[in-house]
């Protein structure tokens, strides 16, 4: 592949190939380790052997060298036609976009190995016949077939002759005769080689094309030697100035800085020791170092010669990361957003969890959901991008600090009368023997206080599960709801429905709000009336008054 981008550069010939294809073979599955001398006629098909292929993967396949700054658009097709050769037994096809040239100093990245295949075949008898080719798409022409190797070779043999200012004819110094091998039948297209030193003036054929046939043909090119004018200590070289260009990476084309003098002309080349033929500075897009060798040539002055240097370095990338909540409990989603800089979105960044048991589920571009479990930990979430040949990579991290949420249950301590004094087992807790009355029912709430305001929403279990837990006892009981509001001034209590229904059906004396020294009462007359007028959860709220009472008022 080295020795064809040579001779399709531009500094060696004056009509370069567009694009390189090896000759296709066809075969079945064989090992890749195989050495292809011994092993090679085991997986090889043609139609001689190609009842060899019954039962078997069938596969029509080449390697291709794309040698221009474009893409290569190829159609590779693959059938099998019966002894008839109009029945079609098998048949596939399928398009290959062959990357563009863009550098030069890597043909690699420009060259693709393509094939299409016919799975299990069967059936195969001789005389079957094999038709594989491959086209270009852009021109319809038929680049190889599946006979490309075995058809029949012609020369073209080459020489190199001077035309000397006498009219007489010699060889070339340095030079013997080259012989390139061509396709029986096939047109051969005139290159023009350069030779250093020397002008190409001619050739033999007058025509730019020439068909090849049976043995081959002689083709000579002709050339003159160049005259360098005598050289002039005191004549000055053609003037031409240059600057290191370094940018970074922008998607943009870039080129070369170099500024000729007045009247001189400038001519280029890619290779040190090449042919000065480049009219136009070529640009390049991707990062990396490049260098351009010129030849600065002026009708009164003699010429001189340099090179210039174009470096494109990656664009630095970043990365933020951010989390809708730092801090949260467990069972809670946390959102993390993604926000990139100075790269596309189309680059893949991935993101991680210090905790491999952490599921982050895509939302949507660039933002992942992640539910924890009920466990207090601080997690560490990672997202990176890896770069490319014109991105530097980036890395960033943030923390989300998990508390595990523990279900809240108020404090329940039945009151019983002074003379009946619990009895305390020894190295025991405290013990309430059986009371035969009950006078009321202390349940101890802790409200949620917030600016002026406290609210108590968890004392519903703790009414519902005291007054049943007391069964007939509960008629006469007063029910006692004892809190702290730390001297705010606004009380919300709620109460389920079903425990003001239960409270009522108990007949209790009352339900008392007791904050040490105010107490708000609802006795069983206005419970009655909310159970029958309220079809809905009940919030009582209390409001301080200027002289330090409390007045309740209910919200539905």
């Amino acid at each position: 592949m080295e020795l064809a981008r040579k001779l399709n550069n531009t500094d060696y010939v004056s009509r370069p190939a567009a694009l390189y294809v090896a000759d296709p073979e066809v075969s079945i599955p064989h090992s890749r380790t195989g050495t292809l001398d011994r092993d090679s006629e085991k997986y090889r098909i043609s139609e001689k052997n190609i009842t060899k292929a019954n039962d078997e993967d069938l596969e029509f396949r080449s390697v291709v060298q794309n040698l221009e700054n474009r893409e290569q658009h190829l159609r590779m097709g693959f059938r099998i036609l019966g002894a008839d050769g109009t029945t079609v037994k098998y048949e596939t096809e399928q398009d290959f976009t062959i990357p563009a040239l863009s550098n030069s100093y890597d043909p690699d990245a420009a060259r693709a190995s393509i094939s299409v295949v016919l799975s299990d075949v069967y059936g195969l008898s001789d005389g079957d016949r094999l038709d594989g080719k491959i086209i270009d798409m852009d021109t319809d022409e038929v680049l190889a077939t599946d006979k490309t190797a075995e058809q029949a070779w012609s020369t073209v043999r080459i020489h190199y002759r001077m035309r000397n200012e006498n009219g007489t004819e010699s060889d070339v110094p340095h030079t013997t005769t080259s012989t390139v091998y061509v396709p029986d039948g096939s047109m051969y297209t005139l290159r023009k080689p350069a030779l250093s030193g020397y002008t190409c003036v001619g050739s033999s054929v007058s025509e730019d094309q020439v068909r090849v046939t049976g043995e081959g043909i002689d083709l000579t090119y002709y050339y003159q030697k160049n005259v360098e004018p005598p050289e002039d200590t005191d004549q000055k070289a053609a003037e031409c100035s240059t600057r290191p260009v370094r940018v970074t990476y922008d998607a943009k084309p870039h080129t070369f800085d170099i500024t000729p003098g007045e009247g001189v002309t400038m001519h280029y080349s890619m290779t040190e020791d090449g042919t000065y033929s480049l009219q136009q500075l070529p640009s390049y897009t991707d990062a990396g170092n490049y260098t351009v060798y010129y030849e600065a040539s002026a009708a009164s002055a003699k010429p001189s010669y340099g090179q210039a240097a174009l470096e494109i370095i990656k664009a630095d990338t970043g990365l933020q990361l951010t989390a809708t909540a730092q801090k949260t409990e467990g069972g809670k989603t946390v959102t993390l957003q993604l926000k990139r800089q100075g790269f596309p979105a189309s680059e893949p960044v991935g993101i991680s969890c210090n905790d491999a048991a952490i599921r982050l589920e895509k939302t949507q571009n660039d933002k992942w959901s992640v539910t924890f479990p009920n466990k207090t930990r601080t997690y560490t979430f990672t997202a990176q991008y890896d770069g490319n040949n014109n991105y530097t990579g980036s890395k960033v991290s943030c923390q989300i600090t998990v508390t595990e949420k523990k279900a809240e249950t108020p404090a329940v301590t039945p009151v019983v009368k002074p003379e009946e004094k619990p009895v305390v087992k020894p190295e025991t807790k405290p013990v309430v023997k059986p009371v035969k009355k009950i006078s009321e029912i202390v349940i101890h709430a802790k409200p949620k206080v917030k600016k002026d305001t406290a609210r108590i929403e968890n004392a519903d279990a703790s009414i519902k599960k005291q007054v049943n837990k007391i069964g007939k006892q509960a008629k006469n009981v007063s029910v006692k709801i004892r809190y702290n509001t730390k001297k705010k001034k606004n009380l919300i209590l709620k109460l389920d429905r079903s425990t003001i229904k239960l409270l009522v059906k108990k007949e209790v004396k009352e339900l008392q709000l007791d904050n040490g020294n105010v107490r708000a009462v609802l006795d069983l007359k206005t419970l009655k009336e909310l159970n029958k007028r309220v079809n809905a959860d009940i919030y009582l709220q209390i409001k301080k008054q200027t002289n330090g009472s409390f007045l309740p008022r209910r919200r539905r």
